[in-house]
């Protein structure tokens, strides 16, 4: 459990040019009464101003305060302590008390005037000692900082060190052993790894000769396809994977004849390896290169700018923004605000995110024994997973949600969560959203164990696929299916049935839509940890389709906890507008990773002289907005401000009504999430339109409601 911290304010610096203004900006930062801060301050007094905070919290209104000329510490909780320091105040209002930080010595005088300006005890000068007190106690808690972080690193040396001496090690005994059996000691992984291709091939081949595909179509509707198949003697033979199965199936596809007019998709392979078999191509890894890949005969576009209605729809669906709200929703149960997080939480739309929030929350009050709060949040989680219309993203949600019980130790609940996604499975009718439902429910067996039912439901999901009928519906169910064989186990195969269905894409008569599912193919490689994969996908794509797709992909990594792989997406981006805000999104990214602040600089310098190139004022008012809103959820207040006011001065020269109007919409829904209410109205005033102010205004008061019980 993170350990809470309350923020003192010891005094102001007696050098501030206004005292009072300085008090003021105070009082406005911590919400309350100024004149009773002023009292506080004129006594000399320790003032708890803010009780039970995260330690990253208390340390940004450290930050604050000494920036506005005020003297501020923070100590573990502790509530009887807060309420003695206070106490006096409240019960005596006639006099101004003296208090010594030092010795403690206390004296009641009657005016402010009066009161001594050093200890008559012990003769120290308060104020210069309150300052050098928390110069001293930063110092200590920046080297307890450096301590922690040295032994952080002298331990994980230590552990590769060890690493390397046991691999060192094995393969000093492989050897051994191998030359004691009289075996070659040449096999390594390269040849392991041919090994497998070459099974992987021989496989696709044995399928293509006995008719795979006709097999399959013959018993599509079997509830289960695990039967050995029996020769003439009655003996069984080789039994496949679903996995192998799968690939089998859409390995036979290619046999069918494309249309002459259909785009010739090359095949996505890793440079330095060759494949002789057009069916399947190497399983790629993080650390291979990727080959260039040519698409022949498309249309070229020119280049556009940032659409304004797919930036207003954009924002309202923004990942960052949603992921914001969550951990924001967590901060606040965990401070025993439940009732706004319960409020933040109601607001996020996408329920994956949402209910993996809640999964959070549920897993915090298990920890903390509080069942009744545990029910009261699985019932949430559960109440939005049954709004979704979709009944195969319910399945899958109610899947998430069992195995996070599952891995806390209520597996009856768990089960409970898994037989009812089952029932809902038993209701479907398509086969496109049965296979669907069917791969989602299989991923989530496979995890908590449930092997021979995870084998059959994934085997009846890949033979429905057979009696879909549009193309391009079946192509994607067999990324679908693809996507959680990799969730329940290794890459290598639904890597290489993703990139059957890239290379079917040719099956597909409409060009929108091939490009369409080229681009879910991209991001199907992301979703697996397949980025060098995605990215080479992408390049199949016409120029602005390429660029919004490279940069969608990009954030996804991001998002996902993939930093290092989303920074290749960022190197092949080639507009300023793209570049800028993939840079700002990955410097905040890195900004909450230990180790890697000065990366985190050097991207938001990136973002800083990125947008500088950006020629139109309408594209840079909405970059310039947005990264204010990164810095602001970093807690970069001071910077998000300066950039929020460029991105205003942007906007404000800005000729056409039309752009001027979309623009200030944008930033006001930038600064609203950014909690920069000023801006807002500001923003909002400039807006034109009627009705779109009139729908702007009513987003960004919803959004102001969500923050103003915190």
């Amino acid at each position: 459990m993170n350990e809470l911290y309350d923020v003192i304010l010891m005094g102001i610096d007696t050098e501030v040019d206004d005292r009072e203004e300085s008090i003021n900006s105070i009082a406005e930062l911590l919400k309350i009464d100024e004149s009773k801060l002023k009292r506080f301050v004129d006594n000399n007094l320790k003032a708890v101003v803010k009780h039970g905070l995260l330690l990253e919290d208390a340390r940004k209104y450290q930050q604050q305060i000494l920036r506005r000329g005020g003297f501020c510490n923070y100590r573990p909780t502790q509530e009887s302590d807060a309420k003695l320091e206070l106490a006096p105040i409240e019960e005596d209002k006639q006099h101004f008390v003296f208090v010594c930080p030092a010795c403690k010595y206390n004296e009641k005088v009657m005016s402010r005037e009066d009161l001594p300006t050093s200890c008559p005890h012990c003769g120290i000068v308060p104020s210069k000692y309150e300052k050098i007190s928390s110069i001293k106690y930063e110092r200590e808690l920046t080297k307890k900082r450096l301590l922690e972080k040295r032994q952080v690193l002298e331990r994980q040396t230590k552990e590769l060190e060890e690493r390397k001496e046991q691999e060192a090690l094995r393969r000093k005994l492989e050897k051994e052993i191998l030359k004691e059996l009289g075996l070659p000691t040449t096999i390594n992984s390269r040849h392991r790894l041919f090994v497998s291709v070459a099974l992987i091939w021989m496989i696709g081949i044995a399928f293509g000769i006995n008719g795979f595909g006709p097999y399959f179509q013959k018993n599509a509707h079997q509830l289960n396809g695990s039967t050995p198949v029996e020769d003439g003697g009655n003996k069984p033979a080789f039994k496949l994977s679903p996995q192998e199965e799968t690939l089998g199936q859409i390995s036979s596809l290619k046999s069918a004849a494309a249309p002459e007019s259909s785009l010739e998709l090359a095949s996505v392979k890793p440079s330095g390896i060759g494949w002789a078999n057009p069916l399947v191509t190497s399983p790629s890894s993080s650390n291979q290169a990727v080959g260039n890949m040519a698409l022949g005969g498309i249309i070229q576009w020119k280049p556009v700018r940032l659409n304004d209605k797919a930036l207003l729809q954009e924002i309202r669906k923004d990942r960052e923004w949603e992921l914001f709200l969550a951990s924001e929703a967590v901060r606040l149960a965990k401070l025993k605000q439940t009732a706004a997080a319960y409020v933040i939480l109601e607001a996020i739309s996408p329920i994956q995110v949402k209910v993996s929030a809640l999964a959070t929350l549920a897993a915090y009050y298990l920890e903390k024994k509080d069942k009744a709060e545990a029910n009261n949040v699985l019932e949430m989680a559960t109440l939005s997973i049954n709004g979704l219309p979709d009944v195969a993203e319910r399945v899958d949600n109610l899947g998430w949600l069992a195995i996070t019980l599952w891995r806390l130790g209520e597996k009856q609940k768990a089960q409970l969560y898994l037989q009812t996604a089952e029932k809902l499975v038993s209701t479907l009718t398509g086969p496109a959203q049965q296979s669907r439902a069917l791969a989602s429910l299989a991923t989530h067996q496979a995890q908590i164990g449930q092997i021979k039912q995870s084998e059959a439901n994934f085997r009846q999901a890949s033979q429905l696929i057979l009696s879909i009928n549009d193309e391009a519906t079946k192509l994607r169910a067999y990324i679908h299916l693809a996507y959680s064989y990799a969730q329940s186990g290794n890459n290598a195969i639904p890597t290489a049935i993703i990139i059957n269905a890239l290379n079917n894409v040719n099956r597909i008569n409409d060009k929108t839509d091939q490009q369409n599912l080229i681009g879910e193919i991209a991001e199907a490689f992301a979703d697996i940890d397949e980025s060098d994969y995605a990215l080479a996908t992408l390049d199949k794509l016409n120029p602005p389709a390429k660029g919004r797709m490279l940069f969608d992909v990009t954030r996804k990594l991001a998002y996902s906890d993939r930093p290092f792989d989303a920074m290749k997406g960022l190197d092949k981006l080639e507009t300023p507008e793209y570049q800028s805000r993939a840079a700002a999104l990955l410097s905040l990214v890195f900004g909450f990773r230990h180790g890697v602040n000065t990366l985190s600089t050097t991207l938001l310098q990136t973002a800083i002289a990125t947008q500088d190139q950006i020629a139109n004022p309408h594209d840079q008012a909405i970059v310039r907005a947005e990264m204010a809103r990164y810095l602001a959820h970093a807690g970069l207040e001071k910077q998000a401000g300066d950039w929020a006011t460029k991105a205003l001065e942007s906007a404000r020269s800005i000729k056409i009504p039309q752009e001027r109007d979309t623009a200030f919409a944008l930033l006001a829904a930038n600064f609203a999430r950014a909690k920069q209410t000023s801006l807002v109205t500001e923003s909002l005033a400039q807006i034109k339109d009627k009705q779109l102010a009139s729908s702007m205004a009513k987003e960004t008061d919803d959004i102001n409601q969500l923050f103003s019980g915190q």
